[in-house]
């Protein structure tokens, strides 16, 4: 029986998966990294590198079977489901709780409601001295530019 065959994460949700996949990444490079400690064709090299191979078809099934399920997108790295299903769970416990989070508080404080007409006069107020010459440069790059 394969690790596929066992679908290690059938009862696990996307986080619990994200966390397995995770520790399972550390002990994947840990286990390829000792049989690099051991002397070539020694015993103890071959059980390493036997427990590498077994640490490196259990990640593998878990990545394909994470995809295969549509936990994790084609190509996502461990790292960003890890991040992506925390953030979406997070974001579920504040709708379940009744605290999602209010669109007016986000353009408030990003200042998204001002008009694009009034983009340009935006004050930058607290800004360090560089980011304002930055920003003024980006609106005239010709102001301060060598031989203006």
């Amino acid at each position: 029986m394969t690790t596929t065959e066992r679908d290690i994460t059938k009862d696990m949700t996307a986080v619990e998966a994200a966390n397995l996949l995770a520790r399972l990444e550390q002990g994947h490079r840990a286990a390829w990294l000792s049989t690099r400690e051991a002397p070539w064709h020694s015993a103890e090299y071959q059980a390493r590198f036997q427990n590498a191979v077994e640490v490196d078809g259990v990640f593998r099934d878990v990545m394909r079977e994470t995809v295969e399920t549509g936990m994790r997108r084609p190509g996502e790295p461990v790292e960003e489901f890890a991040e992506r299903v925390g953030s979406e769970a997070w974001l579920a416990g504040l709708r379940k709780a009744g605290l999602e989070p209010h669109a007016d508080l986000i353009i408030q404080q990003t200042g998204a409601d001002t008009p694009p007409e009034r983009s340009g006069d935006v004050e930058y107020e607290g800004t360090p001295r560089l980011l304002k010459s930055i920003l003024r440069h980006c609106r005239d790059p010709g102001e301060g530019a060598p031989g203006a």
